[in-house]
């Protein structure tokens, strides 16, 4: 006989001995779980927000108040898609040569005009 996982008991199946009744509560907890991690799944699957973004692959420097600055671009790939809320940050990756001559990379955040250009 076929049952479904969660409907122990009602009609005509219904455990008897306790061997029965571990064997129900085992295909109960394992319905439950199927059930949980199934619905758990497809809402991370669909929930999860992302801001599809690209990059330029240039970066430019222009004079702004007499300064150099560097100016990258950033666009969404989505085109109805807005961004709310976007901060952001620029690092400086390069090579440094310690006081006993080791090279090595260091990173130096770089202080931006508008971290927050949405603002």
């Amino acid at each position: 006989a076929c049952s479904p996982g969660c409907t122990i008991g009602y009609g005509v199946l219904n455990p008897d001995t306790s061997g029965e009744e571990f064997v129900a509560v085992i295909t109960t907890f394992c319905s439950f779980t199927f059930t949980a991690v199934c619905t758990g799944l497809a809402f991370v699957k669909f929930s999860l927000p992302y801001a599809a973004m690209t990059w330029s692959n240039v970066a430019c420097v222009h004079t702004y108040e007499r300064k150099p600055c560097l100016v990258v671009r950033a666009a969404t790939l989505m085109g109805d898609e807005r961004l709310v809320d976007c901060n952001f940050q620029m690092f400086l990756i390069a090579p440094r040569v310690s006081a006993e001559g080791y090279v090595m990379l260091s990173s130096t955040e770089l202080i931006l005009q508008n971290p927050n250009p949405l603002a």
